[in-house]
């Protein structure tokens, strides 16, 4: 009831700052996403959250990007306001790569700048690779996907049994876990629980990793990456330098997993940094 109403509310934030609510019904699931269109968009942006999370991750940096772009924040199948209507209790890596998949294909007009955040920024990555003529820009925040030595421990961070695994997974995130979040690591425990993410995470395999196509993206890649994860070494990004020369990487100091969250203002700085030099 606590995430619901949390929800509720950004859901207020994202209408005042002229995002409409939108939902789209396929199969296995009903897509919600937030957009606020510009009819002469210069750029048209897509943001895919992370694992566990919603659209709502987005809202302190929105409100600095340019109204001269179009802005979609999807809520992937079974998060924020999206429904999994097949009954399955959780999507795939490979069905949520289709609804991705599907969700572009109906509401954008292509090609499109892509922006994921760790599970999102893995599936960016993965339609870039399966869509290359779709995406003109591929952005990366503290994306996961890169298999290096040690990532099976990140896993292990995700067996949800007791409220004390919940801390110690919040802790991994952020760099200074904030005060006035603790009183929702409870309500925060019960909704990942909920979400399958321990099944999610145990159900991908090593043959999922990016690292053996990554470099055959052909657009630009940029990466965002808060110094301070715990989560996911900075070792992915040194792999990925190595597959992709030409990837433009920008650090955030002190900061965690969730850099939108935690750093919004050096995130929004860094994205219209990126988002102006796209357009020389």
């Amino acid at each position: 009831m606590i995430i619901t109403t949390l929800h509720r509310l950004v859901r207020y934030s994202f209408h005042r700052h002229g995002f409409q609510s939108c939902h789209l019904q396929f199969d296995s699931s009903r897509l919600h996403y937030f957009q606020r269109q510009c009819p002469q968009a210069s750029k048209r942006l897509v943001f895919i959250h992370g694992l566990g999370t919603s659209s709502s991750s987005w809202i302190k940096i929105l409100p600095s990007l340019s109204k001269s772009y179009t802005i979609s924040c999807l809520d992937l199948p079974g998060y924020g306001f999206s429904k999994i209507t097949s009954g399955d209790p959780f999507f795939s890596l490979a069905q949520l790569d289709c609804a991705v998949e599907q969700f572009i294909q109906r509401t954008q007009r292509l090609p499109i700048i892509l922006i994921g955040h760790s599970l999102g920024g893995w599936l960016a990555a993965r339609a870039a690779l399966n869509h290359p003529e779709s995406v003109e820009h591929l952005i990366l925040i503290n994306n996961a996907g890169i298999q290096y030595p040690g990532v099976e421990q990140q896993a292990n961070l995700f067996d949800l049994f007791t409220l004390d695994d919940a801390r110690q997974l919040l802790h991994h995130m952020w760099s200074h876990y904030p005060w006035y979040f603790k009183p929702f690591t409870s309500s925060i425990f019960q909704s990942l629980k909920k979400k399958h993410v321990r099944d999610f995470v145990r159900s991908i395999r090593e043959e999922d990793f990016l690292n053996q196509k990554i470099s055959a993206l052909p657009m630009p890649v940029d990466v965002i990456w808060g110094n301070e994860d715990r989560l996911i070494s900075k070792e992915s990004v040194n792999i990925m330098k190595k597959l992709l020369p030409d990837l433009a990487a920008h650090s955030i100091p002190q900061c965690g997993h969730v850099p939108q969250l935690e750093k919004p203002y050096q995130v929004s700085l860094l994205l219209n940094q990126i988002l102006a030099s796209s357009q020389k």
